[in-house]
């Protein structure tokens, strides 16, 4: 009984077999006791200890006393676990007992590097504490975060509590809310306390004076916060401070107050050891009026601070600081020239601070790394650069006034990106800027007063995405071809763009052309051809008549653009391609052969040709190396039987019309298909599919109306003219359950309202679901999920864990999307199923619960956040169908019977 207990975690299984044993003698639990009995092994989380204890604890119980018992340990754990388990607390040393109770009370979940940060301006040695408290599993880190057992948590924070019980005052740590406002409330704090967590997220008024502090004069800690994401709950947040408010800082090593109401920081703030001082969503004007010297100083955050005014000299108060963030401090009107002088700095960051007017010399700035000024929209200069500011790796400029960047920039030599969209002012580009041999990204999108792209003097060898689009530039200099590693070039709506040059068929490395939109652009490059690596060309909404015989020489590629091109050249059924430019009004009496050379196509897209059913070319049956089919928005009844035999088609995209009733058999290696909202198959070639997509955005605006945005993602997206197809899916999923049970699909489209059939829902990113008994019977057909975001998202990420995760394999949810039409900026919903075909598992019905948390994340930093405001889950059983059919029908909804349905 004097051992060392490790705490070693079982899988579900095991943990499931092990209590049972104890609670019921036998390997499982008995009938009537299964969901209690998972709900002690989830609350255990695969701790023997507990299993044991708990097990012998309510073995002989009714379901009535378990219930209760269980109601008591979410408010107080079991007392003869926490004894067994402090024993591993009482081996180690003190300064490995104070890591512990640091990361028990304050830094659960926490990056790795910020509590190694502030561990060790504690001196507390904390990497090798660290690595102690992971060899003997009282911690763990996943994905670089510092992660503790609820119950060890639970015991540390009870270390903690018995050191007064009585006097929380007395204590070394607070972070329950009602004890930390009793004790600043009441005045009892003392020297004892070295941290304090206050979470305000349900704000209550309290007033806080000098006094309530004035007794604490060992803090190492403070930090006053609230998990909800409103900006206003951050502002407003009810703590109410006295004028001449000070507070002991001496020995502060992290000070983190969002919402601070005071104008400034105590006139008495000194704190020689703070290493980061966070004071997000603050009433500040100043930091502080007085010289100070704070050299231990790195990370500085102000952002949101909507009332700050200006910045001290921080290069004498602060001269080792690393990151500075000022994000959305729109009342700062300008900095200290001396910033410039943070020669330590490496991360700088003012975005939407939108009155700054000017910016400091960066020349002394040595170390930065990423500097953003994205959203100063009043910033008319950027600053000349003298000396070789070598680490700059990304610097953010998109949405400011500049006019012109510095030839100075070619000393940028280890720039990666140069982001510069939307400055609506800019009108040219220095030579110097080709001289830039790291850059990688180069961002112009926007830049509608940008008239030429300066000719390169030498190889650009690095850049591999060049953003031109929605700019004047009437060509391309001919020196393009030195940008021999070039991936992307867009060039969409360049309005003034009429050719494009001889050399950019030498680019060996182009995978993505983009011209869309530019409307005097009448020809593509004889040779494009040249283009081996092209994989998608973009040229909808151009002057091109045809394009050039070339291009049947373009074996890799994989999409072909061109339904809006509405000017047919005479004898243009000669060109092999020429079916793709047929004006849209004289298909119907085509002739359903197809020219001889298209069996080499690898891409058709007639959508909007609005065939009818005689009018479907059998011939296209005949384009063995088609992989990409596009027949939305015509008006036919079936396609042809033999679409199955092009074996190599992996997208087929069908349209939206209520007409489209059946088809009759699927090609075997078709991957994606969109927006088959009413076409159901009517064979078990659905079982083929592996992915399909709804992107329903922009909904408002019928579909010739859209402007397309970007289209270089993997899932290509086709607007639609009414939200009556998202309605008809979102109101009642099963009208596609029938296609879709073992097909992944997505749906996006504006709104703020997750559906009522999704019957677990949650506020925030995250929603966990209780398993029932036998959920995974052979009427599971998968799960369904739904999120909401701020705006249109750019990526959206689904994941999953579970209690035995390890039992079998739950994938993330991946999902790339670029902005189209005009409602990105509004709330959108993210719809997504998920199918039991896709997961790999392992006696799933062990599982006790699954959690399912959303990302929806921007590919840069200029992109804008996008919170995700609610979410929701639920499980999909064969068994629903019938009743969904009967609503569905009821609603007006057609719901086509598969031939299997009937067998």
């Amino acid at each position: 009984m004097n051992s060392l207990y490790e705490v070693k975690k079982l899988n579900y299984k095991g943990s499931i077999e092990l209590f049972s044993w104890y609670a019921f003698n036998q390997n499982h639990p008995k009938e009537g006791y299964e969901t209690l009995s998972k709900s002690v092994v989830h609350y255990l989380d695969g701790l023997p200890l507990g299993l044991k204890v708990l097990g012998r604890f309510l073995h002989g119980k009714t379901v009535r006393e378990w219930e209760s018992e269980l109601r008591k340990l979410k408010q107080e754990p079991n007392q003869e676990i926490l004894v067994v388990l402090k024993r591993s607390y009482d081996e180690l040393d003190d300064m490995q007992k104070q890591i512990f109770l640091d990361v028990a009370c304050f830094f659960n979940g926490e990056d790795k590097d910020f509590v190694t940060r502030i561990l060790d301006a504690c001196n507390f040695c904390a990497d090798g504490g660290i690595r102690v408290l992971t060899d003997k599993c009282l911690l763990s880190i996943l994905d670089n975060k510092i992660w503790m057992h609820d119950l060890i948590q639970q015991m540390g924070r009870d270390i903690v509590r018995q050191e007064s019980p009585r006097y929380p005052g007395q204590r070394s740590r607070l972070c329950n809310p009602e004890v930390i406002s009793r004790v600043l409330t009441e005045k009892t704090g003392t020297e004892a306390i070295d941290g304090i967590l206050f979470n305000f997220s349900i704000p209550k008024p309290i007033h806080i004076t000098t006094e309530s502090f004035v007794k604490m004069k060992n803090l190492r800690l403070l930090k006053f916060y609230s998990q909800l994401e409103s900006t206003s709950a951050k502002e407003h947040n009810g703590v109410q401070l006295s004028k001449d408010f000070e507070f002991p800082s001496y020995k502060l090593r992290y000070l983190c107050w969002q919402g601070y109401p005071l104008e400034s920081l105590p006139s008495s703030f000194y704190a020689k050891d703070l290493v980061e001082l966070d004071m997000c969503y603050s009433r500040l004007k100043r930091l502080w009026g007085n010289d100070l010297l704070l050299e231990k100083l790195s990370v500085i955050r102000l952002s949101c601070s909507q009332h700050l005014i200006e910045v001290p000299d921080i290069s004498i108060s602060a001269p080792n600081l690393e990151k500075l963030i000022l994000d959305g401090c729109s009342s700062l009107l300008k900095l200290h020239p001396s910033i410039g002088k943070l020669r330590k700095l490496i991360f700088f960051s003012l975005k939407n601070c939108k009155k700054l007017t000017s910016f400091p010399s960066i020349s002394n700035m040595e170390a930065l790394e990423i500097l953003n000024l994205s959203g100063c929209s009043e910033l008319k200069k950027f600053p000349d650069i003298q000396g070789n500011l070598e680490h700059l790796l990304e610097l953010y400029l998109a949405s400011t006034a500049i006019e012109e960047i510095p030839s100075s920039i070619e000393h940028l030599t280890g720039l990666i990106l140069l982001d510069l969209k939307r400055c609506k002012n800019l009108r040219s580009l220095p030579t110097g800027i080709c001289k830039l041999e790291s850059l990688e990204y180069l961002f112009l999108s926007g830049c509608s007063k940008l008239e030429n792209f300066p000719e390169m003097m030498e190889d650009m060898e690095n850049l591999k995405e060049l953003l031109l689009d929605g700019t004047s530039i009437a060509g391309l200099p001919l020196s393009i071809d030195r940008l021999k590693g070039l991936v992307l070039l867009n060039l969409r709506n360049c309005k003034s763009l009429v050719s494009l040059p001889k050399g950019m068929c030498k680019l060996t490395s182009l995978e993505a052309l983009i011209v869309s939109g530019c409307s005097q652009l009448n020809n593509l490059p004889r040779n494009l051809g040249s283009l081996q690596s092209l994989t998608q060309l973009y040229a909808d909404g151009t002057a091109i008549t045809q394009p050039p015989d070339s291009i049947v020489l373009l074996r890799n590629l994989q999409v072909l653009m061109y339904p809006g091109c509405k000017i047919l050249a005479p004898n243009s059924l000669r060109s092999l391609f020429s079916f793709w430019l047929l004006p849209r009004n004289s298909l119907n009496g085509i002739s359903s052969s197809l020219p001889s050379g298209f069996g080499y196509s690898s891409n058709l897209d007639p959508s909007d040709w609005k065939l009818k059913e005689v009018a479907i070319p059998n011939g296209i049956c005949s384009l063995i190396s088609l992989n990409k089919l596009d027949l939305s928005r015509n008006d036919f009844l079936s396609i042809p039987a033999g679409i199955s035999e092009l074996t190599n088609l992996k997208d087929l995209q069908l349209g939206q019309r209520q007409s489209h009733t059946e088809i009759l058999e699927l090609p075997p290696n078709v991957e994606d298909g969109h927006n088959c909202t009413a076409l159901l198959p009517v064979s078990s070639s659905v079982s083929t599919l592996q992915g399909l997509q709804f992107p329903f955005y922009s909904c408002s605006k019928p579909a010739e109306d859209q402007s397309s945005d970007d289209k270089r993602n993997a899932f290509p997206h086709n607007d639609v003219s009414s939200s009556d197809s998202v309605s008809t899916l979102t109101t009642s999923p099963i009208v596609m359950q029938k296609l879709l049970e073992n097909i992944a699909f997505s749906v996006v489209y504006p709104g703020n309202v997750i559906p009522e059939w999704i019957w677990r829902q949650n506020e925030g990113s995250s929603v966990k679901i209780v398993l029932p008994t036998d959920w995974y019977n052979d009427d599971f057909l998968g799960f369904a999920l739904c999120s909401v975001g701020e705006h249109f998202p750019e990526r959206i990420i689904c994941h999953f864990s579970s209690d035995v995760f390890h039992y079998g394999d739950l994938k993330d949810f991946v999902l790339d999307f670029h902005k189209a039409g005009n409602n990105v900026g509004s709330e959108h919903v993210w719809l997504g199923y998920q199918p039991r075909s896709q997961f790999r598992l392992f006696q799933p019905n062990d599982w006790n619960h699954i959690e399912i948390s959303f990302e929806a994340i921007p590919r840069f930093i200029s992109s804008a956040s996008n919170v995700v405001k609610k979410c929701g889950v639920c499980l999909m059983y064969a068994e629903d169908l019938e009743e969904n059919r009967k609503q569905t029908k009821s609603k007006g909804c057609n719901v086509v019977k598969r031939s299997s349905d009937t067998a």
